[in-house]
Formats: C-alpha cells, sequence, structure tokens
C-alpha cells in the first residue's frame, strides 16, 4: 500500500486482519466468502473491544499518555526477554520462552493489582527478570536436546554482552533515581 494512500479507518482493519492471519489462514479449507465474514466478525470483536477499553483508559492512569506506558509496561520487559533468549540463548527452546513471558507478564500484572505503592517504571525490569528467570529454570529442569542448527548458534560478541549489560544497568539507576525523586 502506498503511504499516499492510507486512510486512519485502515487501522481498524489491521487487527482483524492479524487475526485472520495468524490463526484462520493456517486452516486453508475455507473459502473467500467464509474469510469475508470472519473478517467483518473480527473487525466487529475488535471495534467493541477498542471502544470498550476507551471507556475503561480513566480508571486506569490520570492521562492517557500515562495509561499507555502502564499498559505497554506490563508486556515491555518479558517482550525483552524473549529477544534476549532468542538471540543469547536459542537452546532455550520456544516452549520454556513463552512460559517465561506468560510469567513475566502475570507477575506484572499482579503487582500493578496487589502492589499499587510500586511504580509502573519498575513493572519493565520485573517483567524482563521474572521472563528470564522462569525460561531459563523450564530449561534448565526440562533439559532436552535441542536438534539442529539452533544448537550451533555461536554466542554474540563480548562488547554486544557488554554494551547491553551496561544500558541495562544504566535504566535501573534511572529508574531508582526517578523513583527516588517523585516520593
Amino acid at each position: 500500500m502506498k503511504p499516499d494512500t492510507f486512510h486512519p479507518r485502515d487501522r481498524l482493519y489491521a487487527k482483524p486482519l492479524e487475526t485472520l492471519e495468524d490463526f484462520v489462514f493456517r486452516d486453508s479449507g475455507r473459502d473467500e466468502s467464509q474469510l469475508f465474514q470472519l473478517s467483518r466478525l473480527f473487525t466487529l470483536l475488535w471495534g467493541l473491544f477498542a471502544v470498550g477499553f476507551s471507556f475503561s483508559v480513566e480508571h486506569i492512569a490520570p492521562t492517557v499518555l500515562e495509561a499507555i506506558n502502564k499498559i505497554g509496561s506490563l508486556a515491555n520487559g518479558p517482550l525483552l526477554a524473549l529477544f534476549a533468549i532468542a538471540v543469547f540463548r536459542p537452546a532455550v527452546g520456544a516452549a520454556a520462552a513463552l512460559a517465561g513471558f506468560g510469567a513475566g507478564i502475570a507477575v506484572n500484572a499482579a503487582v500493578w493489582l496487589l502492589v499499587p505503592a510500586i511504580s509502573w517504571l519498575w513493572w519493565n525490569p520485573l517483567g524482563l527478570v521474572t521472563a528470564l528467570g522462569v525460561a531459563l529454570a523450564w530449561a534448565v529442569l526440562g533439559r532436552r536436546p535441542v536438534p539442529g542448527p539452533l544448537a550451533a548458534t555461536p554466542a554474540p560478541p563480548n562488547w554486544v554482552t557488554a554494551t547491553l549489560g551496561g544500558a541495562f544497568v544504566l535504566m535501573l539507576a534511572l529508574l531508582a533515581t526517578l523513583q527516588a525523586t517523585s516520593s
């Protein structure tokens, strides 16, 4: 699609099409009319979700920007853990990585609902550490041989690891400073 033909209403169609692509196209036994009807149904469902969610944003945070950041912080740390596992330790495997991702989101949601004194800024590192811990524990406890080229994936250069580690420590220090000044 050309950038000059993009229309704002196309954003509404993105989620239903992603849903259709990810979950329905795998079953190729449907004809065009069935896929069209499913896309209309998914558009309706995603539209209802968006409208319903818009009414609840005011209960999440005082501003829309903070609400967006809070919601993003639920998944950002666990998502970073998925990328880190894929880049640095792909032999951990998809099942362990996804278990860690789910655990990271669950811990962040529990902290949000049960410990409101912890700022949402801390959910990113909390979700990252939780997801990495669960994924690595899952991989160690359920160790199976990793077939194929994943086992032979070379480790990244030391400077990459050091740079990413340094950036992580810097972010933690910044979060601690922000938390201390806002209290």
